[in-house]
């Protein structure tokens, strides 16, 4: 089993009772995904480093463009999220339209949200999206959608029992409640295989129309005030 795995166990467990901590939210510690531990495979962890945020496959990015502002931004909620100056809630609600729980954490500074983390799922496929936000208008956000499942490992492999997950990843930067840039990637994880690295995997870029909305905009105004309706 992975070594950077055992933090995001516990992480897992802690979250069903009052959330993760993430005081370092893109590191080992913090995993896009909770239930109880004895019934799901471990997770990797999920990183977003800055130039995987904000590389500009198709090139013409600037230091004063939009995109570099959207770093700018994001390093800036890190930096409170990693310093542990976030007040935090959490909210778990049975949703009765769509399937499963529906977990959310608000990370807020004063009484302003800087990023929202919600994971929704049932079974053995879950969806975690973060989203960051800059006075009150959302920037940045981050999808992950998982599906897992139980296999046999091979042969010396060191477990009685493996699993397989399979990621899609979906990046969506945001100005002004408008999309300017997608990425998306998918990958695939075996718990007994220690060769291999989700974050070198390249994003892809998808062509987006100007002046497409982010797919969830009518929600954020609830969810910001921590209300949910599924």
């Amino acid at each position: 089993m992975h070594s950077y795995l055992l933090p995001a166990l516990l992480c897992l467990s802690l979250f069903l009772m009052e959330g993760c901590d993430d005081s370092a939210p893109d590191s080992v510690s913090d995993v896009p995904r909770e239930a109880a531990v004895d019934t799901m495979p471990p997770t990797p962890a999920q990183t977003l480093p800055p130039d995987d945020l904000v590389t500009d496959e198709a090139g013409g990015d600037t230091e004063s463009g939009p995109i570099e502002k959207i770093r700018t931004r994001y390093r800036e909620v890190q930096q409170l999220l990693d310093a542990g100056s976030l007040r935090t809630d959490t909210l778990t609600v049975l949703c009765q339209v769509a399937d499963g729980e529906f977990f959310m954490v608000r990370y807020l500074d004063g009484e302003e949200v800087v990023m929202l983390r919600t994971t929704t799922g049932i079974g053995h496929a879950f969806t975690t999206k973060r989203m960051y936000f800059q006075d009150g208008e959302l920037f940045f956000a981050w999808w992950i959608d998982e599906q897992f499942s139980p296999v046999s490992p091979l042969e010396g492999a060191g477990e009685e029992m493996g699993w397989v997950s399979e990621y899609e990843e979906t990046r969506y930067y945001i100005v002004a409640g408008e999309v300017i840039r997608q990425l998306t990637k998918s990958y695939e994880t075996e718990s007994w295989n220690d060769d291999q690295d989700p974050a070198a995997v390249p994003n892809q870029s998808v062509e987006v129309a100007p002046g497409t909305p982010y797919p969830e905009a009518e929600q954020l105004a609830e969810w910001k005030t921590g209300e949910v309706n599924c």
